[in-house]
This record gives C-alpha cells, sequence and structure tokens, in this order.
C-alpha cells in the first residue's frame, strides 16, 4: 500500500501460495510503497515462487512467552493472520471455525480448481499447526446457544464460556449475508433454484452434490459470477448468460 515501506511489511507472508494464486491484481497497476519504483506484477511473482519452492519444512515452533492464553473465532484470513502473528508473540491460540475446513471464503467460497485444496491445507492447516496453534473446526461460537434456540452442532460454545476460556478473544467472522439486489422476485429462501452466489459456493465447495438446472442465469460479472457460472456447467447446466451491470469488456 501506498506510504509503507518495504521494511515495515511482514517478512514471511502467511500463505503466499493462495495469494498469489487468487488475490486480486488490483495491486499489481500501481507502484510500489512509498511511490518509487515502477508496477511489479507481485501476485504472479508469488506465484511462481511458491509453485517453484520445492519441499515444504513446516516453520519452527516458536517458544511460549506466558501462560495466557487467546481464542480466535473465524479460520478466514483474518483469523490466520490474527493466529500466526499471536503465536509467534508466545501466545496460546486456539482457532474455532464453524466450517468443516479452515480457510473461510478460501476454502468455501472459492471453488477447488481454481485453489487447490491440498495447497490450502498446507498453508494454512499444516502451518498453522506447526507453530502450536489448535484449530478447531465445526466449532461454532454463539449459534445454537442460546435459550429457545434450535437444535445445533454439539460442539457449539457460548460465547460467554469462551471469554472465561481465554485471556482475550479475537472475533474474525467475516460477513456471513450476500448483498440483497432489492428486486422483485428475489426470494432465497423458498424459490427453487435461486441462490446468492456465496450461498452457491458454499454449496459446491462443502457439499457433495448441488441442484441445477439445464438453463442457468448468472446476475454479475466477478470472481463469484464466473466460479458460479463455471461450477454450474461442472454439475450438468447445458446453457448459461450472463447478466451483468458492467461493460463486457470489465468482465475478466
Amino acid at each position: 500500500a501506498a506510504g509503507h515501506s518495504e521494511r515495515e511489511r511482514p517478512r514471511v507472508r502467511v500463505s503466499p501460495g493462495t495469494g498469489g494464486g487468487v488475490g486480486a491484481r488490483e495491486a499489481d497497476l500501481v507502484g510500489r510503497g512509498g511511490g518509487w519504483g515502477e508496477p511489479v506484477a507481485s501476485c504472479w511473482l508469488r506465484r511462481v515462487a511458491a509453485d517453484n519452492r520445492g519441499g515444504w519444512t513446516p516453520p519452527p515452533r516458536p517458544p511460549r512467552t506466558g501462560e495466557k492464553t487467546m481464542g480466535v473465532i473465524g479460520a478466514g484470513p483474518t483469523g490466520i493472520a490474527a493466529a500466526r502473528d499471536l503465536a509467534k508473540l508466545g501466545y496460546g491460540v486456539v482457532l474455532y471455525e464453524a466450517l468443516p475446513v479452515a480457510g473461510g471464503m478460501l476454502t468455501a467460497g472459492i471453488p477447488e480448481w481454481r485453489l487447490p485444496r491440498d495447497l490450502c491445507k498446507q498453508e494454512i492447516d499444516e502451518y498453522l499447526t506447526a507453530l502450536g496453534v489448535d484449530i478447531k473446526l465445526s466449532t461454532p461460537i454463539g449459534f445454537g446457544t442460546y435459550p429457545g434456540a434450535e437444535p445445533a452442532n454439539k460442539n457449539a460454545i457460548p460465547l460467554d464460556d469462551l471469554m472465561k476460556t481465554h485471556d482475550a478473544v479475537l472475533i474474525g467472522v467475516g460477513t456471513q449475508q450476500p448483498q440483497a439486489m432489492e428486486l422483485p422476485g428475489e426470494d432465497y429462501e423458498t424459490a427453487r433454484g435461486q441462490y446468492p452466489g456465496l450461498w452457491f459456493m458454499e454449496r459446491v465447495n462443502l457439499q457433495p452434490t448441488v441442484e441445477v438446472g439445464t438453463r442457468v442465469a448468472v446476475i454479475g460479472g466477478a470472481f463469484t459470477a464466473l466460479d458460479g457460472s463455471r461450477a454450474q456447467f461442472r454439475w450438468g447446466a447445458g446453457e448459461g448468460w450472463f447478466r451483468c451491470g458492467v461493460a463486457t469488456r470489465d468482465v475478466t
């Protein structure tokens, strides 16, 4: 980012392979930090470096500097980065994730053919475990634990109990609700075959089968729309088309 020198940036990226593989390329169009130098293809460079790094060596486990423990809710990019930094500072870290996989939208939102899962497992699960982070999957916090709630995952933990377990808790759950178009007929709860892009991609990535029709329309033209359209053809759709609010040249 402009105004930050190279010395102020982390010496080692948390996940160079995933970031280089699916990171947005907007940053590659501007100059380097501080306004000096020409733009560089940083995402492509990270991808090439990660793909050709050879054998993967787990990082050394940092020493504990005290008895304090930190709870991190959400194993998406925010939670991953926080858990890594806290572990390197010497804290005991427990990372809680409601989904059966770590990674957040990296693994629940982006399809496997664009971001290989073995790479995610290496740069997230194996990396954090090597640092001493305890990852608890399928463990929602708060959901289903309040009075009168519907039965939820047996591993669910009330937030109050979690606060008593750790010296501090970071909530990094991200934005789970899709953006509504506010159009007549928009009904994701009862209308059959109508999905927000986020929910559809979660089904593609986390469920064995997804119901799609033979003719599919995709509203949008960015990453989620393109991933969703490719997924639909893989699940049997025979015809599809886009409806997006940007010029065709901007759909990349």
